[in-house]
């Protein structure tokens, strides 16, 4: 990313206040435990279709035009000790 990003994330479910993100220039990965919503949010944010249900809602957001996700494969579902062996 070389643009800084930002948008507001509600979780309307459990009525906690929204929370503003924002995202600076550079490389950003996202984890979490299976069935959280990572998937979903990050085609959301690269502005691709999400059509499982989420318990999220981004508001003010307009997804960068070059922007690409991509999934870990779930043949090789592992999680590294570092985040820069995940990336190798």
């Amino acid at each position: 990313m070389t643009k800084a990003y930002s948008f507001t994330l509600r979780f309307p479910k459990f009525g906690d206040e929204p929370i503003h993100i924002e995202f600076v220039p550079g490389l950003h990965v996202i984890y979490g435990e299976a069935g959280v919503g990572k998937s979903a949010l990050g085609k959301l944010l690269a502005g691709q279709p999400c059509t499982t249900p989420t318990n999220f809602q981004l508001v003010n957001y307009t997804p960068p035009k070059n922007c690409f996700f991509i999934p870990q494969n779930p043949e090789n579902q592992f999680v590294a000790s570092t985040v820069e062996d995940e990336l190798a």
